[in-house]
């Protein structure tokens, strides 16, 4: 297929493309920035553009927004035009060329606040909308905190206007400074490596091409799920003499915490289910998650598209080969601060 990815020259966006190739697919890329050498430079506010674009493709991957969570707080439009108007564009022009979708949701979607979370929500409602009472085929992937090789540092080490833990973690640990931890570092943040993401991605299309489009979120992140302190230990593992600092909360995020609570009320859940066939299980577990403050992954959900989550690259290995490549690049992608 040649597939349309919005977002293509993003972090996440540029994975994909790899894998589509690694399967034969021809990705062709829209994105706002960035050096594309095949594809559109356009934003999907621009309905016209994306309507262009859904014509010289076999298939949408759906990555562009605006990221952000207390980021997304101070200045919540652009968040709301790109993630919500933008997210309508591509499925009315896939929806008019009857092509198949996979839309990138969010973990948190429903326990952060800001704009991002909010408007992820919101495009999923619409993904349900536009399967169910317009026809389309089309998937909700929702990678939790995805990490690797080619990740853009944020400032002082790099352009990123968004702070990301690994490459945060990692530029600060490389540069003898301090990684910090907001609320200690006690929160689930269920780091999955890029390239699992990726496979997800590309799975789920293929799928959806084929008609088949599960009828809940896909989940992308591990059986079990770590904390941002385990992964500033993992960095610290990796990086001799690295110091950990404990600083307080950022704005719109959920204090740590409510694992094992939640834990509990998973395992209830799988208790009555197993005794009441007409619930079914994985509608049951994704709500007691969404009711908590955890982002953490489903891996059941992983069945839908026959992936299994054992198969996905462990913290250990994702976080000392990404270690390695930022090593590698320092001066190149991102900086030690004077």
């Amino acid at each position: 297929m040649i597939v349309g990815i919005t977002g293509g020259s993003g972090f996440i966006g540029s994975y994909i493309c790899d894998e589509l190739r690694r399967r034969g697919h021809t990705p062709f890329v829209l994105d706002h920035k960035g050096r594309i050498k095949h594809g559109l430079l356009g934003d999907v506010r621009d309905s016209t553009i994306v309507m262009e674009l859904a014509a010289h493709v076999d298939a949408i991957i759906h990555m562009a927004a605006v990221l952000g969570t207390a980021e997304t707080i101070d200045s919540p439009l652009p968040a709301a035009e790109t993630n919500i108007l933008g997210t309508l564009n591509v499925f009315e022009a896939a929806t008019r060329y009857k092509l198949p979708v996979v839309f990138a949701a969010v973990g948190n979607a429903n326990i952060a606040r800001g704009t991002y979370c909010i408007t992820k929500s919101c495009g999923e409602r619409f993904v349900e909308m536009y399967r169910q009472d317009r026809g389309l085929k089309v998937t909700s992937v929702r990678p939790m905190n995805a990490y690797g090789p080619r990740q853009s540092a944020p400032f002082p080490y790099g352009a990123a206007k968004v702070r990301k833990i690994v490459p945060s973690f990692i530029c600060s640990a490389l540069s003898n400074q301090p990684m910090k931890l907001y609320g200690g570092g006690t929160q689930i943040s269920d780091s999955v490596f890029v390239e699992d993401v990726a496979r997800v991605f590309v799975t789920a299309l293929e799928l959806a091409a084929n008609g088949i489009c599960p009828d809940h979120p896909i989940d992308v992140g591990n059986i079990k799920p770590s904390s941002v302190l385990q992964v500033a230990e993992e960095v610290a593992h990796n990086v001799p003499h690295a110091v950990i600092e404990a600083v307080p909360m950022r704005a719109g995020e959920p204090h740590g915490g409510g694992i094992s609570q939640q834990q509990h009320l998973l395992e209830v859940v799988d208790a009555v289910c197993a005794t009441n066939p007409d619930l079914r299980r994985i509608d049951v577990r994704r709500v007691v998650r969404e009711l908590g403050t955890v982002v953490s992954a489903d891996p059941d959900t992983l069945q839908a598209v026959g992936i299994d989550p054992a198969s996905f690259v462990s913290l250990s290995e994702g976080i000392a080969r990404t270690v390695e490549w930022y090593r590698q690049n320092e001066g190149v992608t991102w900086r030690i601060p004077k």
